[in-house]
């Protein structure tokens, strides 16, 4: 099981989803070094670059971020 369906999980993936909430970005690891389950590491409304700031190097990650255009706004 990936744990792909813990809440915590759920919740981050919709929040990020949801253009009324600040939560932009989340980022997936595994919880443990042998292993298939994901745990939700770390959640921000910083975009791409926090998202990138929160990487690490030592880890195999999954992140999942939204990205917003000019013509995106109504």
């Amino acid at each position: 099981m990936s744990g792909l369906d813990a809440p915590d999980i759920v919740a981050a993936y919709d929040d990020v989803r949801n253009d009324k909430k600040d939560t932009n970005w989340m980022l997936l690891s595994y919880a443990a070094p042998v292993g298939n389950k994901l745990t939700l590491t770390q959640t921000g409304s910083g975009g791409l670059e926090e998202l990138v700031q929160a990487l690490d190097d030592g880890q195999v990650q999954y992140g999942y971020v939204r990205i917003e255009y000019a013509n995106d706004k109504e």
